[in-house]
Parts: C-alpha cells; structure tokens; sequence
C-alpha cells in the first residue's frame, strides 16, 4: 500500500474531498513553502504534506486512498467481511473483470 489508511490527507492538505486536481496542487505549493525546513518550518510537517500531495495527486492512489477509507476493502482482512454480489442480476452478471481485479489488489 502507498498510503497510510490512518491519516486523513484531505485534512492535511486543507482540501475537500471533492476537491480537483488544480486545488491540491496549488495548496500544496502554499504550504510547501510554509512548512519547508529550509525556510525554517518543520520537517516532519513538510514530509506529512509531501505525502498527502503524492497520494491526492496521482489519480489511481487516490481512487484506492478514497476506496481504503469508505470501506471499499472490507471484505479483506478484517472487515465487515463478504463481497457485494449487487452485480449479479437473475443470472446476468453486470460487471467489468478489471474492476474486479482492481478492487482485490
């Protein structure tokens, strides 16, 4: 995993969750400079910044981000457990094999 399920990146960065692409970039520049070592902020902080922007920012990593904190890897270890079947349909399967195969790795 890229990520730490634990922390809430969105709060780090100071940004919705609906928040685009362009946002995050821009915030995170701001206080990039703000928290950078070199301008005497913290380097634990910068560090928890730069990951919260590596995460937001890279389109896959935030759809699994986003996934891990709605509960979207329940079914594997530990969780409410079970898979949702609402796909299948009287016999009709309705799903793509690529987000199947996402969605386990």
């Amino acid at each position: 995993m890229d990520f730490d399920p634990k922390k809430d990146y969105y709060a780090i960065l100071g940004v919705s969750e609906t928040a685009k692409t362009d946002e995050i970039r821009k915030t995170f520049r701001k206080l990039a400079v703000k928290h950078h070592p070199d301008r005497g902020g913290s380097k634990e902080k910068f560090q928890e910044i730069n990951e919260a922007h590596t995460v937001l920012s890279d389109e896959k990593k935030r759809q699994q981000y986003d996934m891990y904190r709605k509960g979207g890897f329940s079914g594997f270890g530990g969780g409410s457990g079970g898979f949702d079947f609402g796909g299948f349909n009287g016999g009709a399967v309705d799903f793509d094999i690529g987000d199947l195969i996402g969605n386990i790795f």
